[in-house]
């Protein structure tokens, strides 16, 4: 079958799987797949007017060995190959012009009886002979003198063969190949893993231009078993749901085995117990045996994109940014590479398409340019507070850029400069520490309580924290420096003086420096809020409060007000509490005079005596429920007016 199959365009992921669609003008073809890669294939390869694929089958060593019948020691080869020859007609040679034909009855141990050999010895010195039965005798022939062995029988030829067929296909590099029967001149696609593509850039900055040059270069592998000629290569960022399911290797389940009957039939008797229920026990053996769900490996992705709308296409040109005054931008000019790949958008992704044949042979790798962008920006020196000692050179840009996450080589005025990565959405980039320009921070901290206010029954004191920054800034350049300065966010904090631009982790400060010392100074500020109920603050804190100017005359008064309420709360629940007790003791005293009523009713004057005192009593104990009464009501009065005032 000739290898008909042309692979026409290869689409690869970063997610380390790839896309191949080939034409097949032949209706038979071979597919040259590598066994880590098959399951792979059998479970995405699309063949239009298919009718079959054939190929070797993954049976297990063991199973493959069974079925052939022969299994060779390759350590005692002979003696193993004459123990399958047993049964069989052979012609054994064991000179030059001496040979035997007969029958394998068998493969044996014997001991030369003219040595003389101690016990221990005698395992070693026994010497293996093959035991054949030539015509009417039993012949004992050394295996050290055979020279040769033909087989008579040619089962057992085939047999041997297939046996070293095996082996030898074992060692094998692991390919399979996939035979495949369809119509002619039809497509076929499939997917695979396959090495993911990298990206790395190239930067060319004219300082004198303020223009800079970004190339993006894809390293591509071709790992596959097939040659890439001539195809269409499509390089896409996104990363589509992809796992492994083993489609390969053969499955099988064991069944149940039921014993033969071999006992006679017994009479039939009513509702009989303990059949066998076959089906019930086989369903429960087949749910133990059954293999795990397959295990999925793929990278971490969104699902696939919805389909796509139509992409915008847009040509990535490249122009001259170089003098070509010296040698050495005349090197810069050679140096940039010829840009001819299409970016197309895809859902969420993006998809680079080469605009040239590419040609990458199995185990090879290639570097192939896919991006131009021309940008502006300015040199610039990057100063991070929390990096305080590693000042920055760098490329600040005037608008970010959404690329991927790759690495740069940085070259200014055709010079190389440092090494950047680059990430999606950044608008600066770094690429060298810069040596000139020292730096130190300091911070200083004040907390100001900055007013006071009544809300209902709380104090709402308002309270400022203050951050302030110093940067002491050494340039011991000649020139003047573009600084871009970033003071890492803090807590609720916000800066005094109006940043130039601001990040999620960053507020950002763009200044001239100049050669010399220079110090900088930002502020920044925090307000919180602080409640605190009137009733629980002491004498000593509402003084504190009312003698400061922190207050409103408003507020004042108002808090003045809610003083006086508590206070007369407070000493309405005191004489409340006086009262309760007073009220406690006089029950306690009319107890006393009914027990001496009681011990003097023969004397009619002292009775008479303690009837008057228990009388007053009761008119005392009346007075007194009056006046608590009365207190109930300015207490619930008084507790209206405090709910009135939260």
């Amino acid at each position: 079958m000739n290898m008909t199959l042309n692979i026409k365009e290869v689409t690869l992921y970063k997610s380390g799987v790839g896309f191949f669609l080939a034409d097949c003008p032949n209706a038979q073809f071979t597919l040259p797949v590598n066994e880590e890669d098959i399951n792979d294939v059998l479970k995405s390869l699309s063949v239009n007017g298919l009718k079959s694929v054939r190929f070797s089958s993954a049976e297990e060593h063991e199973r493959i060995i069974d079925k052939i019948g022969i299994q060779l020691d390759p350590q005692n080869a002979l003696f193993s190959a004459c123990q399958h020859l047993i049964g069989c007609t052979v012609e054994i040679e064991i000179g030059k012009d001496e040979k035997f034909n007969g029958i394998v009855i068998g493969v044996d141990e014997l001991q030369d009886d003219s040595l003389d050999i101690s016990e221990e010895l005698i395992e070693e010195s026994l010497s293996e002979v093959l035991v054949l039965k030539v015509d009417d005798e039993i012949r004992h022939i050394p295996f050290n003198g055979i020279k040769g062995i033909a087989i008579k029988n040619k089962i057992i030829q085939n047999d041997l063969e297939k046996f070293l067929d095996f082996v030898s296909n074992s060692r094998k590099a692991g390919v399979t190949i996939l035979q495949v029967d369809a119509e002619e001149n039809s497509w076929a696609t499939w997917v695979m893993p396959i090495s993911s593509w990298r990206l790395s850039y190239r930067i060319l900055f004219d300082e004198e231009e303020k223009e800079l040059n970004l190339y993006g270069i894809a390293v591509v592998d071709n790992t596959t078993s097939i040659d890439w000629k001539d195809i269409v290569l499509r390089l896409v960022t996104g990363k589509p749901v992809s796992f492994q399911y083993d489609l390969y290797n053969p499955l099988y389940f064991e069944r149940p085995e039921i014993e033969r009957e071999v006992k006679g039939v017994a009479p039939i008797v009513s509702e009989v117990e303990g059949i066998f229920d076959f089906e019930e026990e086989a369903a429960e053996e087949m749910e133990a045996m059954a293999p795990p769900p397959p295990r999925m490996r793929g990278p971490p992705g969104a699902p696939p994109s919805p389909t796509p709308k139509r992409a915008e296409k847009k040509k990535m040109a490249m122009e001259p940014m170089a003098k070509q005054d010296s040698s050495l931008d005349k090197v810069v000019q050679e140096i940039r590479p010829t840009i001819e790949a299409t970016r197309q958008e895809i859902g969420t992704a993006i998809a680079y398409v080469v605009g040239h044949p590419i040609t990458i042979n199995r185990s090879q790798s290639a570097l192939i340019p896919i991006l131009n962008e021309q940008l502006s920006g300015e040199s610039s020196v990057i100063l991070r507070d929390d990096r305080i000692n590693e000042a920055m050179d760098a490329l600040v840009l005037k608008e970010p850029i959404d690329l991927e996450k790759a690495p740069a080589t940085v070259y200014i005025d055709g010079i190389f400069a440092g090494d950047a990565m680059i990430i999606g959405g950044t608008d600066y980039i770094t690429f060298r520490l810069n040596q000139e320009i020292n730096a130190m921070k300091e911070i200083s901290t004040k907390t100001t309580t900055k007013s006071i206010a009544v809300e209902g029954v709380y104090l709402n004191i308002t309270v400022t924290h203050e951050r302030n920054y110093t940067f002491k800034l050494v340039n011991r350049s000649k020139e003047t420096v573009n600084m871009l300065l970033e003071i890492e966010k803090y807590s609720d904090f916000h800066p005094q003086e109006k940043p130039d631009a601001e990040t999620s982790n960053y507020y950002r400060y763009q200044f001239s420096l100049k050669p010399g010392n220079s110090v900088k100074k930002y502020h920044f500020q925090s307000i919180s809020h602080q409640y605190e109920q009137i009733a629980h603050l002491s004498s000593y804190q509402l003084e504190e409060y009312l003698n400061s100017d922190l207050l409103s005359k408003s507020d004042k008064t108002e808090l003045l007000e809610l003083i006086s309420l508590y206070n007369s709360f407070n000493k309405k629940m005191q004489e409340q509490k006086q009262i309760q007790r007073e009220i406690e003791k006089e029950f306690e005293n009319q107890e006393r005079i009914r027990e001496n009523i009681i011990v003097v009713k023969d004397e009619a004057e002292l009775q008479k005596d303690y009837l008057q005192k228990l009388k007053n009593s009761e008119q005392h104990l009346d007075n007194l429920k009056i006046e608590l009464n009365k207190i109930k009501s300015e207490i619930k009065e008084l507790k209206q007016k405090m709910t009135s005032a939260e």
